[in-house]
């Protein structure tokens, strides 16, 4: 009835009908407004679009596209930008009733999404738009151009090619054409990937009726496509062109390098003013055509730049029976047409000689390396004929034996190194072997380690690490740290000032693991560098001089927090005692990391510098657990005493008596944490309890019950609620939920504030554990938190398992309060728990449900009935 009324009196009662506690009468309200369109109610409209129920969400949307209005539209961009994939559906269609220009920009933005089903309803959404009306796109695509999603401009020209007209390709390309080199580059890539007939054919027409840019920017986009049919067509327009527009064509005839083009560039090549580029076209195109023509150009244009150009095409066709027209320009004054000259000559005929020399060479050092030493005068006059005859450097010739399949060619050209005793030809050698990379240093530690290559090591160790090569000095670290290097360590000492920090931490690092005492001074002084403080830490504490440890607690104070773990870590390993009150100050550190590596380190330098062994600690623990008041006294007083001085390990003995499958003696564990009183022991105790068997942690839980030590209790009601502060880094979520665990199954009535907390916690897991523990205690206090939680509406399914783990008859108001849910799982959970409360007053209520049109639930109730008829 208010929907038919045309006034504005009907829109305030529909506007209230949008708070109606009924999903169905808010969808209805919302049709009635989408379908009178008034602006006053936007507002209600656009709030109903977050409505909890997705039926409203859905009539919201579709309501909101019979608005034309900005807040309309923003809203369903929103949802198209941000929201689910289904919601993203109907915004789309709401939009395509808009069809706005912004609505239709979100529309092409929903193309090339990758979403197969919001790809699909954007286009038919679009197709509808462009068959009903033409459409000014100019603006939109150049919008889609400027961002950086490629796949999203080539979906949206690939729907403009579905649509047919080729208009919309031309305007593009005119309006595009004093854009930015970006835009138009972009452009002609989405072009090149199209492979459209109609972008073709429309790129072509550009070129007759475009103005200047428009024909530039169609001939870049050709360019991009390289379809040697529009090769005729260009060739066509080059006759009847200004100078600017042959130039660019000629350009693009040359990108395109399609063999048709070679006559109208052969034709262009006899006139005064394209020479330059025809040149480098024919270079791109390599037809053979066109070698003679540009020899001709070669030998009789006056210009150094034609001619360069020229060589420049030459060297695309590699042919040798040129090489006798270019050998005299090898001679030529200029030096830039003698280095063309020699670039072309390079490429055409590589140095086939000098190959051969290396072939050459590469078969005597093969001979000369044989396990089998020659005679001394034999060697050298075929070394003088090596090194004097061949213009080449030795080291070309060692690189085949070097890096060829069989291992022992490597032996042989070490072994002629070691021979031949040429610190410079080894040096270089050792270049070209660096310049390859960390991947040949397995095939050459390999060989070292075998006893060969005696003098290349020695050059890589003295010369290596101070080598103006970086290469070279990264090679010869990695070959010391491989072999392990001793003698190497006066050559990496300088390496300490290098300038470059890679290098510098690598001779740190390879300082360490040599253990090099003579490197102590150095590296302590290296802590002064910040950049180097890690890795000196590391060294420092490979080295294992506790000398060191007070300058490496000086380094604390660093700001950074790697920094001071590492400091930390190192004085852990060197556990000088003397840095004890330093590290105690970072055990207040503001980082938990911090605090947790200083008691670390302070707990090992104690264990150094303990007095009382293993054995004798599990024996006092034992006694402390025991049966005899008097020696469990004095036992935990002996422990109070060495806990005092030293770090000392309660909780694996503590766990060894626990695993002896005794619950007396069990029980008797509690009660000692309980009377040692260390909240930090007591949850590390738990921590390693939860990694144990089963019935071990349900003997510790059931200890735990009889015990109910004030201490260990107050210890877990802390771990419950999370107050990290007092575990020293101790605490963790895995400890949480086990001391929830254990108060449930303790039934630990002083844990339901703390429950009745955590169960109406944001984190869903949390809640739904609290839920379940509080059932399990099950007295007045924690069913009383679980009706609170039904008011609230949340977690109703979980509450009513909870109200059946409790068994409680007072329960049973609750769950036939759910009941009343419309939800059919919380109305199942209900049945169930009713099931295992056994309640006959509930019959009736029961019987109800067995007329329900949810099978579901008739099958629940049938089953209840038989166990409560059984009652």
């Amino acid at each position: 009835l208010l929907g038919r009324l045309e006034s504005d009196e009907a829109l305030e009662p529909l506007h209230h009908a949008l708070k109606d506690p009924d999903p169905k009468c808010r969808i209805e309200a919302l049709r009635i407004l989408g379908e009178k369109g008034r602006r006053r109610s936007l507002p209600a409209i656009r709030a109903a679009v977050h409505d909890e129920d997705p039926g409203v969400q859905r009539a919201a949307i579709q309501a909101l596209g019979n608005f034309k209005q900005q807040e309309a539209i923003s809203t369903l961009l929103k949802l198209v930008q941000g929201g689910k994939e289904q919601i993203k559906l109907l915004a789309v269609q709401a939009l395509d009733r808009i069809s706005t220009p912004q609505a239709i920009y979100e529309l092409f933005r929903c193309l090339g999404t990758g979403s197969p089903d919001l790809e699909r309803i954007s286009k038919k959404a679009l197709l509808r738009i462009f068959k009903s009306r033409r459409v000014d796109v100019r603006e939109t695509l150049l919008r889609i151009l400027e961002e950086e999603n490629d796949a999203r401009g080539v979906a949206v020209f690939h729907f403009l090619d579905e649509v047919g007209n080729p208009r919309y390709f031309e305007r593009i390309i005119e309006e595009c054409a004093t854009e930015p080199p970006g835009i138009r580059q972009k452009l002609a890539r989405i072009f090149s990937e199209l492979d459209s007939e109609i972008a073709l054919v429309s790129t072509l027409k550009v070129l007759d009726k475009g103005d200047e840019g428009a024909k530039l920017l169609a001939l870049e986009i050709l360019a991009h496509l390289r379809d040697p049919r529009t090769v005729k067509a260009l060739c066509r327009k080059f006759h009847d062109a200004e100078w600017w527009f042959r130039e660019a064509i000629v350009e693009t005839l040359g990108e395109i390098g399609a063999p048709g083009a070679v006559p109208t560039l052969l034709e262009a090549l006899k006139g005064e003013d394209l020479h330059w580029p025809v040149l480098i076209a024919l270079g791109k195109i390599k037809d053979p055509r066109g070698i003679v023509p540009i020899l001709r150009v070669l030998a009789s244009h006056p210009s150094l730049r034609v001619q360069i150009a020229a060589l420049e095409a030459l060297k695309a066709f590699r042919e040798p029976r040129i090489l006798e027209r270019i050998l005299p320009l090898l001679k030529s004054p200029e030096k830039s047409l003698r280095q063309k000259a020699q670039e072309v000559v390079a490429a055409i005929s590589p140095k086939l000689i000098e190959r051969q020399n290396v072939e050459a060479a590469t078969r005597i050092i093969r001979e000369l390396g044989t396990p089998r030493e020659p005679a001394p005068d034999t060697f050298r006059s075929r070394l003088q004929r090596l090194t004097g005859d061949f213009d080449f450097e030795i080291a070309e010739a060692l690189l085949p034996l070097a890096f060829g399949n069989d291992p022992e060619d490597l032996v042989t050209a070490m072994r002629f190194l070691d021979r031949w005793e040429d610190e410079t030809a080894t040096l270089s050698f050792i270049e070209r072997v660096a310049a390859e990379g960390a991947g040949v240093l397995d095939r050459f530690t390999a060989v070292l380690r075998s006893g060969y290559g005696r003098f290349f090591l020695g050059v890589a160790i003295g010369k290596g690490p101070t080598h103006r090569n970086r290469e070279v000095q990264l090679f010869s670290i990695e070959l010391i740290k491989r072999l392990e290097c001793k003698e190497a360590v006066a050559h990496l000492l300088p390496l300490l000032d290098h300038p470059d920090w890679w290098i510098k931490s690598q001779a740190i690092e390879v300082l360490g693991l040599l253990r090099a005492g003579e490197a102590v001074g150095p590296l302590v002084r290296m802590l002064d560098d910040p950049d180097a403080r890690w890795a000196t830490f590391e060294a420092l504490a490979r080295i294992g001089d506790g000398s060191c440890a007070p300058a490496i607690a000086e380094c604390l104070n660093d700001p950074r927090r790697p920094i001071r773990i590492g400091a930390l870590e190192a004085l852990r390993t060197l556990r000088n005692p003397e840095v004890l009150p330093r590290i105690r100050e970072y055990l207040e550190d503001p980082e938990v990391l911090v605090r947790e590596h200083a008691e670390a380190a302070i707990q090992a330098i104690l264990q150094s510098q303990a007095t009382c062994t293993r054995k004798e600690i599990a024996a006092l623990v034992r006694d402390a657990c025991g049966v005899h008041l008097l020696k469990r006294e004095q036992a935990i007083e002996k422990l109070r005493k060495l806990s005092q001085h030293h770090a000392i390990d309660l909780i694996d003995p503590l766990l060894a008596l626990v695993l002896e499958e005794n619950p007396s003696l069990c029980k008797r564990v509690i009660r000692f944490l309980d009377t040692w009183g260390d909240p930090v022991r007591i949850a590390e105790f738990l921590d390693s309890v939860k990694e144990l068997d089963y019935a071990t942690i349900m003997r510790v839980i059931d200890g735990i019950s009889q015990e109910r030590g004030a201490f260990f209790v107050a210890t877990l009601l802390d771990l419950i609620y999370g107050r990290e502060e007092k575990f020293k880094g101790r605490y963790n979520i895995f400890l949480n939920r086990f001391a929830i665990e254990v108060a449930k199954q303790m039934r630990l009535a002083e844990a339901v504030p703390v429950l009745r907390e955590l169960s109406q916690a944001e984190e869903w897991d949390v809640r739904e554990i609290a839920i379940l523990a509080l059932g399990h205690i099950g007295n007045a206090e924690a069913l009383a938190a679980l009706g609170a939680l039904i008011e609230t509406g949340r977690s109703r399914w979980t509450v009513a398992e909870a109200l059946g783990i409790a068994r409680r008859k007072e329960a049973v108001p609750l769950l036939l309060e759910l009941l009343e849910v419309e939800d059919r799982n919380v109305r199942k959970s209900a049945l169930e728990s009713l099931k295992q409360i056994r309640d006959r007053s509930v019959v009736e209520k029961v019987r109800s449900f067995l007329g329900h049109d949810d099978a579901l639930l008739r099958d629940t109730a049938e089953e209840v009935l038989m166990v409560l008829e059984d009652v």
